[in-house]
C-alpha cells in the first residue's frame, strides 16, 4: 500500500525523533557513574571488665607459733580493656568481721580483719594483649574500708582475656582465735578494674 505524502512526512519525522532519542540515551549511558562510595562515622565507648578465677583454700592449718606462721595461695583474674590510657586494679575485703563457718561447723569464733591485718594480696604484671603490663605495688593489706591499688604504674594493656595472677598471704598471728572443730575462716576479696 502506498503512503500518502502526508503520511510519509509524518513517518520520517517520527523516525528522526527516534534516532535523536537513541542518540541522547546513548550519551547518558556513556557518562553514567559505575561506582560510588559512602563513609561510616562512629565512636567507641571505653570498656573494661574483670572476671575472677576460682576461690582459694589454704589446706594446711596455720600455726602462729611456728617459724613460718603464714599461709599462701595464688588466684587468677581475667581482664578486658580497650582503654589506651590504661586501668587500675583495686582489692578490698568484703567484710570486717570474719566468723568461722563450714558444712559441719558449730563454732562462733571471729576476728576483726581491719584491725588484725590478716590478709595481704599482690598482683602480677598483666599479660596478653598489646601494650605494657604495669608495675605491681608491694603486697597490700586488704581491709573493708578502703580499696587498695594493686599497681604503682598502671597497665597499658588492651585486648580481651588479659591475665593477672594474685598472690595471697595470710598471717593470723595470736589475735585470731583458733578455729573450732570442722571450722575455717574465709575473707572475701572484691576486685575492681578502673579505666584511667
Amino acid at each position: 500500500m502506498r503512503l500518502s505524502l502526508r503520511n510519509r512526512v509524518t513517518r520520517a519525522a517520527l523516525m528522526g525523533v527516534g534516532v535523536t532519542a537513541a542518540m541522547v540515551l546513548g550519551i547518558n549511558v556513556a557518562f553514567a557513574a559505575t561506582s560510588g562510595s559512602q563513609s561510616v562515622t562512629f565512636s567507641v565507648l571505653t570498656a573494661v571488665s574483670i572476671t575472677t578465677g576460682a576461690n582459694q583454700t589454704i589446706a594446711t592449718p596455720i600455726d602462729p607459733s611456728s617459724g613460718t606462721p603464714t599461709g599462701t595461695a595464688t588466684g587468677s583474674l581475667t581482664l578486658n580493656s580497650n582503654d589506651l590510657l590504661g586501668f587500675q586494679l583495686t582489692a578490698q575485703a568484703g567484710a570486717n568481721t570474719i566468723t568461722e563457718a563450714g558444712a559441719s561447723c558449730v563454732g562462733t569464733h571471729s576476728f576483726a580483719n581491719d584491725t588484725d591485718h590478716v590478709l595481704t594480696v599482690a598482683a602480677s604484671a598483666v599479660t596478653g594483649g598489646v601494650g605494657t603490663g604495669g608495675t605491681p605495688a608491694s603486697a597490700v593489706t586488704v581491709n573493708s574500708t578502703t580499696a587498695q591499688n594493686l599497681f604503682t604504674v598502671v597497665p597499658l594493656k588492651t585486648g580481651s582475656s588479659l591475665a593477672d595472677t594474685t598472690t595471697y598471704t595470710v598471717t593470723p598471728g595470736f589475735a585470731v582465735p583458733a578455729n573450732s572443730a570442722l571450722c575455717t575462716y574465709t575473707i572475701p576479696v572484691t576486685y575492681t578494674i578502673v579505666a584511667q
